[in-house]
């Protein structure tokens, strides 16, 4: 994904108290503007240091006592010019990577995971969904009784079309999977606190109760209907493509002097003809056939890989997350040993 950032103006808070930058981030399928004060870059150049140990490379405008943005403009235009490198260097340095590609740096600038990966643009798309999809609060409880009732017809739905997408688009049917699981345990939560609270009767809490526990058989059987059709999404054998034997396939073609057999005994030259153009028809009907059963392999190698690519983006996301929170409990750690 191309990644462009500048701060093309400034102003002053509303109470006036701080320099206000309006940074500017462009990408292929859209842009977005955010207000960023100075302490946030400050901020987000300690946590990225903080992160991995290590001196950020790049030119940082320093902190000035004596003199302040917010009455003086050509201080305010020098700092934002500074700090528009200072963005600009960390997105374009092609060799130290793993600033860019941080979190922290991604969350600053509100960019999905896939923002700088390497993979191919199909896994990023799959990233992006995913982190868009996990970021959904669709599991928060659902205590409205009749919001409650809606999003049972909607999870529905949700499923009716996870089933449909299965053998044609796994992809998108675990999503819809995963994002009817979402709206499941908001439905559980809900009844719950509704139950808590005697907002409905006991018979109305079991007809609700049974609801919820026939949404759930139906998303574990659609959960293992996908497995199946993961793990054999063909079930044609391509060691026999076609269901006959090699000697069936191939006719029992011999090399050198034809033999005579049942099958020509007696058969004039015209009609064995006729007989060997059948043969060679059905020989390339047969590896039409095989043909297919091949290509359909090849697009399961390659769905396997860009499968692989996003289990390992995603991986890289949860060791970074992991790393960051590492930093932050030893930095909490050192603070309570000197309180102590």
């Amino acid at each position: 994904m191309d990644v462009k950032v500048t701060i093309p103006n400034t102003s002053l808070s509303d109470d006036g108290s701080h320099t206000v930058y309006h940074v500017l981030v462009k990408t292929a399928k859209k842009s977005h503007k955010l207000q960023k004060r100075y302490s946030d870059f400050a901020a987000l150049k300690e946590e990225l240091e903080s992160l991995y140990s290590d001196q950020i490379p790049y030119q940082f405008p320093k902190k000035t006592f004596l003199r302040k943005t917010i009455n003086n403009e050509r201080l305010a235009e020098e700092r934002r010019l500074q700090l528009e490198k200072f963005l600009q260097d960390v997105i374009n340095d092609q060799i130290n990577i793993k600033w860019r590609r941080s979190l922290p740096f991604r969350e600053f600038l509100n960019l999905p995971p896939g923002a700088f990966s390497t993979v191919n643009e199909s896994t990023k798309e799959k990233l992006d969904t995913a982190w868009t999809l996990s970021s959904t609060n669709n599991d928060e409880p659902i205590v409205d009784l009749t919001t409650w009732i809606d999003t049972v017809r909607e999870t529905k739905n949700v499923l009716q079309d996870a089933r449909s997408k299965i053998f044609i688009n796994s992809v998108e049917a675990r999503k819809k999977l995963i994002l009817g699981r979402q709206k499941f345990d908001g439905l559980t939560k809900g009844l719950d606190v509704a139950i808590s609270q005697s907002a409905i009767g006991e018979g109305e809490s079991q007809r609700r109760r049974e609801l919820l526990h026939s949404l759930k058989r139906e998303h574990q059987d659609l959960e293992q209907l996908l497995s199946n059709v993961s793990s054999n999404p063909n079930k044609v054998d391509i060691r026999t493509p076609v269901g006959k034997s090699k000697n069936q396939l191939f006719k029992g073609r011999v090399l050198g002097k034809p033999q005579e057999t049942e099958r020509t005994r007696g058969v004039e030259n015209q009609q064995l003809l006729q007989m060997q153009r059948n043969d060679m028809q059905e020989q390339d009907q047969e590896l039409e056939r095989l043909s297919v059963v091949i290509n359909r392999q090849k697009e399961l190698g390659v769905a396997i890989n860009e499968e692989l690519a996003l289990q390992n983006e995603l991986l890289d996301e949860l060791d970074t997350e992991v790393d960051r929170t590492t930093a932050k409990l030893n930095y909490a750690s050192k603070k309570i040993g000197k309180i102590l």
